[in-house]
């Protein structure tokens, strides 16, 4: 379960509930990276772990966005244009 945070308070806010599992609970993932980082500097500590949580973050997007992709090429998603470059 997530903490709730000002970055989950947020995303679920913008309403990021695609109606596909996977995604949304990637979406959640994203989050959760968000609230970390957060919270590490809530307690003053940021600077000992952003590079780690940075390069993890990078790394989710980009694993995020190629899957979203395919995803929607795969099922024709009317909109996909909008989406894909």
């Amino acid at each position: 379960m997530l903490r709730r945070s000002y970055a989950f308070y947020y995303l679920e806010r913008l309403s990021f509930s695609v109606g596909v599992a996977e995604i949304n609970e990637q979406h959640e993932k994203l989050a959760q990276l968000i609230n970390d980082l957060h919270e590490h500097m809530r307690n003053g500590d940021a600077a000992d772990i952003i590079a780690g949580v940075l390069g993890e973050t990078i790394e989710f997007i980009a694993f995020h966005f190629t899957m979203e992709e395919a995803l929607m090429k795969q099922h024709g998603y009317a909109f996909s244009s909008d989406h894909l470059p």
